[in-house]
């Protein structure tokens, strides 16, 4: 696996697909920081502390994550297991 960390400086923009468990809809946000164990997002309010979600990113699709905490714009969550980010990182959002 990657270790290294990308940040916003590293790429144009990339986003990830967010489903919180028992919500009828995915919510899309952009990625702030990204690393093996997680990522800092943006967000509007859609993510609570503590949800348990779903995540796609790039290659990547249904991780299991936790939101591990939320304030002033961001949420930052935390993967379930480590991703790849090689694979996180090539183009578009993964299919659920």
């Amino acid at each position: 696996m990657h270790e290294r960390i990308f940040t916003r400086s590293d790429r144009e923009s990339m986003n990830a697909r967010v489903w919180p468990a028992g919500a009828p809809a995915a919510s899309v946000h952009e990625i702030r920081t990204l690393t093996m164990c997680g990522a800092c997002l943006d967000h509007d309010g859609e993510l609570q502390m503590g949800a348990n979600t779903r995540v796609s990113i790039g290659g990547l699709a249904n991780v299991p994550a936790i939101v591990t905490w939320v304030r002033e714009g961001r949420a930052g969550i935390r993967f379930d297991y480590p991703i790849d980010l090689i694979v996180a990182r090539r183009g578009g959002l993964a299919a659920a």
